[in-house]
């Protein structure tokens, strides 16, 4: 039986995305909100979520839509809903916060090298609750391992800060952006 849940207010986020290997480069800009993080009873399988109503604020940079109500995908039943209490304590100084980098190691140029554009690299850094980085991936590749590497050091030299979620410590992810410049 679907479970309805009510999530804290999120604000939605401009990303600029970046993808670059030897066979194709792209560039994808979308809209996405900081994680929102729901903790369900014990026993709960989740297949699936679906936003099937939402209320916009402050929407002055795009089209105003208010409310916006959205028909759960074909096959999929709701069952009626109301309103629920929200699934953790909020009652702490900052319920929620995404994973954070605690100390942040130099990134070191790689020796040898010249650039004559700027090289980006995203290094996707997967945090346990306790801050300890449980495991590591080149998620947005400059196309020159050299340069991946140098970013893979520095975010796997980095220090981090779990997440929070209803005043608790909850795994996440960061991700650690590394920008090689031209040399002037």
């Amino acid at each position: 039986m679907p479970l309805a849940v009510t999530v804290p207010q999120s604000k939605l986020i401009q990303r600029d995305e970046h993808y670059r290997d030897p066979i194709v480069a792209f560039e994808r800009r979308r809209f996405s909100s900081d994680p929102l993080y729901v903790r369900f009873p014990h026993g709960v399988n989740v297949l699936g979520a679906f936003v099937l109503d939402a209320q916009a604020f402050d929407d002055a940079s795009w089209a105003p839509k208010g409310r916006v109500s959205c028909d759960p995908p074909a096959g999929f039943g709701v069952a009626a809903t109301h309103a629920v209490a929200p699934p953790g304590s909020t009652a702490c100084d900052v319920p929620f916060r995404s994973v954070k980098t605690e100390t942040v190691k130099q990134v070191l140029f790689p020796l040898g090298f010249t650039l004559n554009q700027t090289v980006e690299v995203a290094v996707k850094m997967d945090i346990a609750a306790n801050g300890a980085a449980v495991g590591e991936n080149v998620y947005e590749p400059s196309g020159s391992s050299v340069f991946d590497d140098a970013a893979l050091k520095a975010a796997t030299g980095s220090t981090y800060v779990g997440g929070r979620a209803f005043c608790r410590p909850v795994p996440g992810s960061y991700l650690f952006k590394v920008q090689f410049n031209p040399s002037a």
